[in-house]
């Protein structure tokens, strides 16, 4: 699947001066958020005027079998188009007969979009090798690689973006809550079911609800009263209830929408996980973290495989669509509340 930059909302990407491939290696972990492993990655470069910038990136598994790789090199590169890169540099990490591969696959690929290739490195065990290097730059026992050796961290942490271990660190940041709040939720959410509100109650004070929350987390606050997250939980269920919710995100405040989302998947019993991670989902995928937006993915297709907003978005991520081109619509232009045709 394709993961795009890691970018936070509202705060730009630094301007980076990659002086070679130690830099780009450096600079990987924080464009997608998690250091990468046994994966395939892609960097875009687009020119604006003079200037050369980052434009897009993409991540996916490495294949087990070199037949598989024109398929990867397919799925890593779709976002090149739509974010217009002029060229790309790729890294692959993990052992050369996994990584060679794919390489020869993206080359043949970016070519075929007449991209330039800049720079494809391979990446194993704290060394690297360029397969673009034509002469002695690259001994056959590889470059070493120490990121203390470039500025690149330190200009990206300073810009706000963050580097976990590995993805599945990533994806403990939407691990449900434990312990006695687990027990509060789950005492809150068997209250509430107790006594199953009207259908219309449910929409006009849900809708209350959504509104009042998405407006409390633009400012900071997100809700605690176990009683009052159960209740968003059941809200958001109504497609039309959730579509409220949905339209309140938007990319100058999608990154506070991602924190309520993500705090109230956390929160949600399991029968109640899809909708807010949905939401979750969205909101991490308009404020630039497209690998979290995945991992929330994950978790709702996995739960509902068949729910079509969870299909939308993954269409959206696996075609490399960036954010700022999802199209942008108010709630007059969604009759019966269901926007981009999504129930």
């Amino acid at each position: 699947m394709a993961e795009q930059p890691q970018v936070p909302a509202n705060v730009p990407l630094p301007s980076l001066t990659l002086t070679g491939p130690s830099d780009l290696l450096a600079a990987v972990p924080y464009l997608l958020g998690f250091h990468p492993r046994d994966s395939l990655v892609l960097v875009g470069i687009a020119r604006q005027g003079s200037r050369q910038t980052i434009c897009c990136s993409a991540r996916c598994d490495l294949p087990t079998v070199a037949a598989e790789a024109p398929a990867t090199a397919a799925i890593v590169t779709q976002p090149i188009h739509a974010a217009n890169a002029a060229f790309v540099v790729l890294v692959g990490y993990g052992p050369a007969h996994r990584v060679t591969p794919c390489v020869d696959a993206v080359q043949q690929a970016v070519a075929a979009r007449g991209v330039e290739l800049r720079e494809a490195l391979r990446f194993t065990e704290g060394r690297y090798w360029s397969y673009t290097c034509t002469g002695t730059c690259c001994p056959a026992t590889g470059m070493p690689f120490d990121p203390q050796n470039s500025l690149i961290p330190t200009q990206m942490v300073a810009a706000g973006f963050v580097a976990y271990a590995d993805r599945s660190q990533l994806d403990s940041v939407l691990d449900p809550v434990t312990g006695p709040r687990r027990a509060a939720m789950s005492e809150a959410t068997h209250r509430l079911e107790g006594e199953p509100p009207e259908e219309e109650h449910l929409r006009t004070a849900g809708t209350e609800s959504v509104r009042a929350a998405a407006a409390a987390a633009d400012h900071g606050a997100l809700p605690q009263d176990p009683a009052e997250l159960a209740w968003l939980c059941l809200a958001v269920r109504d497609t039309r209830v959730r579509d409220e919710a949905w339209l309140r995100i938007r990319p100058e405040n999608a990154e506070a929408q991602l924190h309520l989302w993500q705090w109230i998947l956390r929160n949600a019993e399991p029968r109640y996980r899809v909708a807010p991670g949905a939401l979750a989902a969205f909101a991490a995928w308009q404020s630039g973290r497209g690998a979290l937006a995945n991992l929330a993915l994950d978790r709702v297709l996995g739960a509902d495989p068949n729910y079509p907003m969870a299909l939308l978005l993954r269409r959206a991520l696996q075609c490399g669509l960036p954010p700022q081109r999802w199209a942008t619509v108010v709630p007059e232009q969604c009759p019966g509340g269901t926007p981009f045709g999504a129930e």
